[in-house]
């Protein structure tokens, strides 16, 4: 097992018309776990994933099937080639996925047969856009806006019927903010220590760096809150969480 090797695979939103392609016109073992998700779904969803159109493979339910098989198609394509050279892939420390993509995570650690897998993936879909198709919204991501204009944003929608909030996160710690600190600390001569206190966390509620998980819950308290109460609204999320 490599201590440094990690498989990551993508959720919805990574597909796209002719994904995978080459992979499976070259290598059988990709073809093979196309062929096995196929039976189990009992439908041929790779002449949809070969050539569109893209408005059908967009839908959640067929997206999110169409990911997990190209994914695990692609890692057995890689595990095929490195065969051939007498070698193996390095076993990875651990798979994880984002979203839908923890389904080819665990067909990859083997938790999950493909066939069992595509399965679940396509119901989850076929929820999701059950779910989605009785309430029309949208999602989207602000860099770089000041926060006050993000509450006037959201404000203004809010007097027409729009309900949307604004989350804040602070400080999330990530391996690309913990590659930061010494090169933070040797840019300005200080310590560590002073880096994360007195220029990543100086502005927060607690002096804690947030986590991934804070911020996951705000967003499942907003989209699962009974009422507009909130509409409008910016939540910022400091490890201690505060409402403006």
């Amino acid at each position: 097992m490599s201590p440094i090797t990690t498989w990551i695979f993508p959720g919805q939103g990574s597909q796209a018309v002719g994904m995978g392609n080459e992979a499976l016109a070259a290598s059988p073992a990709a073809r093979a776990v196309l062929a096995e998700a196929e039976e189990a779904l009992g439908e041929s969803i790779g002449a949809l994933i070969a050539t569109g159109p893209a408005e059908a493979l967009e839908r959640t339910e067929q997206a999110q099937p169409a990911i997990l098989i190209i994914s695990i198609a692609l890692l057995e394509a890689a595990r095929e080639r490195a065969a051939a050279r007498g070698e193996t892939l390095e076993t990875p420390i651990l798979a994880a996925g984002h979203s839908a993509g923890q389904y080819a995570a665990a067909v990859a650690a083997g938790a999950l047969s493909i066939g069992d897998a595509v399965k679940l993936s396509r119901k989850r879909g076929e929820l999701m856009q059950t779910s989605g198709g009785g309430r029309p919204g949208a999602m989207a991501a602000i860099l770089g806006l000041p926060e006050t204009e993000e509450s006037r944003i959201v404000a203004e929608g809010a007097a027409h019927g729009v309900r949307s909030n604004v989350i804040c996160p602070g400080f999330v710690r990530t391996p690309l903010v913990d590659k930061q600190i010494p090169e933070q600390a040797a840019k300005f001569g200080i310590t560590e220590a002073e880096v994360i206190k007195n220029i990543m966390l100086k502005d927060t509620v607690d002096g804690e760096f947030t986590t991934v998980q804070d911020v996951a819950e705000v967003a499942l308290m907003f989209a699962a809150f009974p009422s507009n109460a909130l509409t409008g609204q910016s939540l910022i999320v400091s490890h201690g969480w505060t409402m403006q």
